[in-house]
């Protein structure tokens, strides 16, 4: 496998299993600001733990649960002894105030979270134990109260905030036709969406853009990957009736993110599909769509890389790309210093209007530790 620049691409999704690929030039491109500092968050009443579930809402950040065994290497595959935590803590950034949630009727852990008119909205991962099973349940952060809701047909779906509905895209249809439904809370239930002119397809997310779903997916082929590039498709839905097919894109990445009117890809790599199997030329991984017009845009060159951990979190119309928050409009950059402290993973990032949040994880020293320390960014 040939790899450009010699910087090796990790958890690449299986479209890209045989492919090149490599880093955009990171010297930084022009008009690069520079984010303000890092503040450390008051003590928090959670103890040390990685991968606590964590989202702004009603006006202020809500982490829940995670664990408190040791962090799982990056290539390793590990299982807990143990259930995950149910306590978690709102943080008020106005106020600098930590207070306490109550218990989650469930072990919590996991980044399938969303919020939704002013609620917290979760389901845990299926890890396969007794004690902690797949849960569908929501948390008012004004009353302190969780409520269990029905689990989506989809159990292995990503959750979308979509107005004042929440939607479960499945990720694939490779064990058959792909069941996503959208819930509302009106009605505690869920209702399955038509079917989406993608079909069958892999790699599958969703978006909402401006009061419409943005459905991106790759076509479901034998070797997908292996003679010719596998691109995101698009597709939208409007009313929860009405789908539209759009124009295919020439990216190969995944993890497609809202901001305004904008879907980033926030993937900064490239891939050619390797010695065997070469596509002929190189295809981003990343790129950025404007909804409206219906244009595409490649990311511009980033500043030099980041210690940041990695994460996604979008900060005021700014999204967190390789370490760096990207203005996706003006594609301009803000570079963010180092997060102080050791060198963390699987931490909480959460963005909100003003404040970017980094609370909890690991350290990647061996052996590692849990944190239970937080930073807060004002980007300028």
């Amino acid at each position: 496998m040939r790899f450009t620049r010699m910087r090796r691409c990790a958890g690449m999704v299986a479209v890209l299993l045989l492919a090149g690929c490599g880093s955009v030039d990171d010297q930084g491109g022009s008009g690069v600001e520079r984010a303000g500092t890092w503040t450390r968050l008051p003590a928090s009443p959670l103890s040390a733990r990685h991968d606590a579930s964590g989202v702004w809402v009603a006006g202020r950040f809500v982490i829940v649960g995670g664990w408190s065994t040791p962090m799982c290497p990056p290539t390793a595959d590990c299982a807990s002894s143990g259930p995950a935590w149910r306590d978690g803590a709102g943080f008020d950034p106005a106020a600098g105030t930590w207070t306490r949630t109550a218990q989650a009727p469930v072990p919590i852990s996991g980044s399938n979270v969303v919020a939704v008119a002013d609620r917290m909205y979760l389901q845990t991962p299926d890890l396969g134990r007794e004690d902690s099973p797949v849960s569908f349940v929501s948390y008012d952060p004004e009353r302190d109260v969780w409520s269990t809701h029905p689990i989506p047909p989809d159990t292995g779906g990503a959750l979308v905030a979509a107005g004042d509905v929440v939607l479960s895209i499945s990720g694939s249809a490779e064990g058959g036709p792909a069941a996503d439904a959208v819930f509302d809370p009106r009605t505690n239930a869920w209702k399955e969406l038509p079917g989406d002119p993608l079909a069958p397809s892999f790699d599958r997310a969703g978006v909402w853009v401006d009061g419409s779903l943005l459905l991106t997916a790759k076509d479901l082929v034998s070797n997908p990957g292996a003679e010719t590039p596998t691109v995101v498709r698009l597709a939208r839905l409007d009313g929860f009736t009405r789908w539209t097919a759009l124009p295919d894109s020439t990216i190969v990445g995944s993890g497609p993110i809202a901001v305004g009117s904008h879907t980033v890809w926030p993937m900064l790599e490239s891939a050619d599909g390797g010695a065997i199997g070469n596509w002929g030329r190189s295809y981003d991984l990343g790129g950025i769509f404007d909804l409206p017009s219906g244009e595409w845009q490649s990311l511009p060159r980033p500043p030099r890389t980041s210690q940041v951990p990695a994460g996604n979190a979008v900060v005021g119309g700014r999204i967190l790309v390789g370490g760096h928050l990207l203005d996706p409009v003006t594609r301009r950059w803000i570079k963010v210093p180092e997060l102080p402290g050791q060198e963390r993973a699987s931490v909480t990032m959460i963005g909100s209007p003003e404040v970017l949040l980094v609370w909890g994880g690991g350290t990647t020293d061996e052996p590692s530790a849990n944190l239970s320390t937080g930073y807060l960014l004002r980007p300028r």
